[in-house]
């Protein structure tokens, strides 16, 4: 491996370890070396006054400054350690490691990985490869589950990405040595996923569901470790709401995550209960969880006094009294078949030739059709009252605009994701494979940009999200074509 850069401010009294000799002597030639050139031994963190270029490194005897990172790697012909150290990494790593995992993803991952969040390590500190591929793994989980949950990173935990160094949302990006942070805006949930708060009964804003065993908590446990990282726990039976894959407004064994999903219990002696929810309940009726309209607004009117306005108040007065908190359900759920009068009804407005202005349709109540989707199966679809100018707009020019970057977009993760993997297992040594080998052999982490694929996957076809989906409807396109 060639010497990239060198760290020029080494913590040489709490690193002199006699086996470390050779890089204690590299850097004290580095440090002389640095002094000559600025003919003053400054700090490392301000040794320009301009900004952009806030510390140095020595390359091929020459001074080097760079504008994005502070942490340089010494290395050591002689020895098998890598040594890191910056403003917020402090660690001393084995060669090997850095060949098999660190150098395989991005650097601003590698920095993440090298940040010294352990409170407790003192500032010289000796990883091997176990401790960054736990906090590697232990990093997807928590980002995976807090994105499901609609939570936020704790910033004393993303200490590193707080900074403003950006975290990758994108495996793609993660993966590749070179690739820069990547953020997943290009995708949205199109629809919330949770009704208007106002609608959120006291049940849905409680922690607790009522169980066989009593009162229990709710949490995400993608790892299958009952939650060991802490960050899996539900702040509101409301947040159940999001894992109604397929919209039905139930959360049951046809939904993705169900499997996923336990409780948390106590016994009249104070024992721990931790079951899965499937083993519990058969589903959980998400309406049990909506208020009343009338409810909902007088919790709307309690609060008109903090709207500043009387405009701003009524404005959300009105915004409340036309939503409706079914909305979030698919049209299935909502929407029941015309009765014979129905029909007769709706035969009124036909003109002689028998055909309906669709002006005069949005009098009625909504409206929803049987439309053939994409996979050859009908889903109801609602009527849209869109003018001749926003055609563009309609469900079918964006699903077919839509989809070819979608799929390509959703592979690309995934195959950066495995791809990684099943490199990383062809170096990984016994140890690493008994301990990791799992979750090395049968990757099942999703990255943000792919969960937002996956939704509006959903949103554009009406079909849960599977990679048999994806492919059925990839495949679709090619016989229209």
């Amino acid at each position: 491996m060639d010497i990239k850069s060198f760290q020029t401010n080494l913590d040489l009294i709490n690193f002199k370890f006699d086996k470390y000799t050779d890089i204690i002597k590299q850097n004290e030639e580095i440090s002389k070396k640095r002094a000559d050139i600025y003919k003053t031994d400054r700090n490392f963190h301000i040794i320009s006054e301009n900004e952009s270029e806030n510390y140095i490194g020595i390359k091929n005897n020459e001074p080097i400054t760079s504008k994005k990172y502070k942490d340089y790697v010494i290395y050591s012909d002689n020895k098998d350690l890598l040594y890191y150290q910056g403003s917020n990494a402090y660690y001393a790593i084995p060669k090997d490691t850095d060949t098999n995992l660190l150098s395989k993803i991005s650097l601003t991952d590698k920095m993440f990985l090298l940040n010294k969040n352990d409170l407790t390590d003192e500032k010289i500190v000796v990883k091997d490869e176990a401790y960054f591929i736990q906090k590697m793994l232990d990093d997807m989980i928590i980002e995976q589950t807090s994105f499901m949950l609609g939570k936020k990173l704790d910033q004393s935990y993303d200490v590193w990405h707080s900074l403003g160094f950006g975290r990758n949302y994108s495996y793609a990006n993660k993966f590749s040595p070179n690739a820069g942070n990547y953020k997943a805006d290009n995708y949205s949930n199109q629809n919330p996923l949770i009704p208007n708060s106002y609608y959120l009964n006291s049940y849905a804003n409680s922690n607790l569901i009522d169980t066989k065993f009593g009162k229990a908590e709710l949490f995400l446990d993608l790892a299958g470790d009952n939650d060991r990282l802490g960050v899996g726990s539900f702040s509101s039976n409301s947040q159940l709401f999001r894992f109604d894959s397929d919209g039905n407004g139930f959360v049951d064994k046809n939904d993705t995550y169900f499997d996923k999903l336990k409780i948390r219990a106590y016994d009249k002696d104070g024992n721990e209960i931790i079951k899965k929810l499937s083993e519990v309940v058969d589903s959980i009726n998400l309406k049990d969880f909506i208020d009343s309209k009338s409810n909902a607004l007088k919790k709307l009117e309690a609060q008109k006094d903090n709207y500043g306005t009387i405009e701003a108040y009524e404005n959300s007065l009105q915004s409340l009294k036309d939503y409706n908190p079914y909305s979030i359900f698919k049209p299935e759920v909502r929407y029941e078949s015309m009765n014979e009068n129905d029909i007769k009804e709706l035969s009124k407005l036909a003109d002689e030739d028998g055909w309906i202005d669709a002006s005069k349709l949005q009098e009625l109540a909504n409206l929803a059709y049987a439309k053939q989707g994409i996979d050859g199966n009908y889903k109801l679809e609602e009527l849209s009252y869109l003018g001749a100018n926003s055609q563009t707009n309609s469900y079918a020019n964006e699903q077919y605009s839509k989809f070819n970057s979608l799929y390509e977009d959703y592979m690309a993760e995934f195959e950066a994701l495995n791809g990684f993997f099943d490199s990383y297992k062809q170096t990984a040594s016994d140890e690493i494979m008994a301990e990791f080998g799992e979750m090395i052999e049968n990757p099942e982490f999703k990255s943000t940009r792919m969960l937002k694929i996956e939704s509006e996957f959903t949103a554009i076809t009406g079909l849960n999200f599977t990679l048999e989906n994806l492919q059925k409807v990839k495949d679709s396109f090619k016989k229209i074509e």
